[in-house]
C-alpha cells in the first residue's frame, strides 16, 4: 500500500510544475453492480443447514442495488489526482412460513470505501474529455445477521453486527461531458478487493464468525457501472 503512494506522488509531483490548465471537479452520483459474495453465501448455507430441521429457502440472494459515490480530484493538465468515496449494500434471506408461524434469517451487508483517486486523458476536448482511472484504498465492511421468529402472536428478534476491512483496487474507464462548468460523468470499473480481512464480532477483534473452523469474509468484487453530476471550479 505504501509503495502505491510513493508511486503515485513520484509520477504526479513533477507533473504539477508543468504549465497546463488546472481546476478542482466534485461530483456525487450513483452506482450500479454485480457482488461476488461467495464466502458470505456459503455463510447463509451454514445457517440454513443449522436450522433445525426447518426447510429454510433462500428467497434473497445479495442482489445488485444502487450505491452512492462522491470524489473531489485536482486536474492539471492530462492527468488528475483526489479522493473518492462510496457507499454500497446489500443482503440475503433464508425463510420459512407455515400456518403456525414464520422464521427469517437474514445477511445485511454494507461497506464504506475511502481510496485515493488517479485519472489520466487519453483524449480531452473543450467541452468533453475520456480518461482512464485508478483507485486504491480500503472498505470498511459490516455485516449484520438478523432472525425474527414468529409464532403465532409472539415475536422474537435478534441481531448481531459483525466488522472486516478490505483493500481494493479498482481500475476503469470514464468520461465528462461538459456544460459551461457542470458535467455529467459515466463510467465503468472493476472494483478487486484483493485483501480480504475475517469478519469479527464488533467491538470484539478476537470474536470471529466461524463455522467447523472456517472463517468468512465481505466479498464485493465485480463490475461498476457509474453515473456522477459534477462541477468544475
Amino acid at each position: 500500500m505504501r509503495v502505491f503512494f510513493i508511486v503515485v506522488l513520484a509520477i504526479l509531483i513533477p507533473l504539477t510544475s508543468l504549465k497546463a490548465q488546472r481546476y478542482w471537479t466534485g461530483s456525487v452520483g450513483v452506482n450500479y453492480g454485480k457482488y461476488s459474495m461467495k464466502s458470505l453465501e456459503q455463510l447463509q448455507q451454514a445457517i440454513m443447514i443449522s436450522g433445525d430441521n426447518i426447510p429454510l429457502k433462500i428467497v434473497e440472494d445479495f442482489p445488485s442495488r444502487t450505491g452512492f459515490e462522491a470524489s473531489l480530484a485536482y486536474s492539471f493538465g492530462k492527468f488528475s489526482l483526489g479522493g473518492f468515496l462510496s457507499k454500497a449494500s446489500t443482503g440475503s434471506r433464508a425463510s420459512y412460513a407455515d400456518y403456525s408461524g414464520s422464521i427469517n434469517h437474514d445477511l445485511v451487508a454494507n461497506n464504506t470505501i475511502i481510496a485515493v483517486q488517479v485519472e489520466g486523458d487519453l483524449e480531452k476536448k473543450e467541452n468533453w474529455e475520456i480518461f482512464f482511472s485508478l483507485r486504491q484504498g480500503f472498505a470498511f465492511n459490516t455485516t449484520k445477521y438478523k432472525t425474527e421468529v414468529q409464532v403465532l402472536n409472539d415475536t422474537d428478534k435478534s441481531e448481531q453486527s459483525f466488522k472486516s476491512i478490505n483493500a481494493i483496487l479498482s481500475p476503469g474507464f470514464g468520461g465528462r461531458i461538459f456544460y459551461h462548468n457542470f458535467f455529467i460523468h459515466p463510467e465503468a470499473r472493476y472494483e478487486w478487493h484483493f485483501v480480504k480481512s475475517d469478519l469479527h464480532a464488533e467491538g470484539d477483534d478476537e470474536m470471529y464468525v466461524e463455522v467447523n473452523g472456517r472463517r468468512f469474509q465481505s466479498g464485493w468484487d465485480g463490475v461498476r457501472l457509474c453515473l456522477n453530476f459534477g462541477y468544475r471550479f
